[in-house]
């Protein structure tokens, strides 16, 4: 029987390596993130520009540089309008990794 490859991502947006270990570890603040910190395999991603959240993931979910995936805020402006909305899945360009995984 094939044994099942199990993949399970966390992101800790914006959270700092030091603040883990300097603060949290030693203090037995994060005991389960101890565990997997220690079982696992870890690493930093590389910061899109511009450093915002939903760049940051929709970079990290595609692959793709912001100027690929087309994602580089919260909100878009509709064309020759002030008004914004916010951006949602449907209108990252690329295919995201969910799609391979699934």
């Amino acid at each position: 029987m094939k044994k099942k490859i199990r993949v399970f991502i966390i992101g800790l947006d914006g959270m700092h390596w030091d603040f883990i270990y300097k603060f949290l570890l030693p203090k037995g603040l994060a005991p389960n993130l101890s565990n997997l910190l220690q079982n696992s395999v870890k690493g930093i991603l590389k910061t899109p520009f511009p450093p915002l959240t939903p760049v940051a993931w929709s970079s990290f979910q595609t692959g793709l540089k912001p100027e690929r995936h087309g994602v580089y805020d919260f909100f878009f402006r509709e064309k020759n309008s002030y008004m914004a909305f916010p951006y949602d899945r449907t209108m990252m360009r690329g295919i995201s990794m969910w799609k391979y995984l699934s």
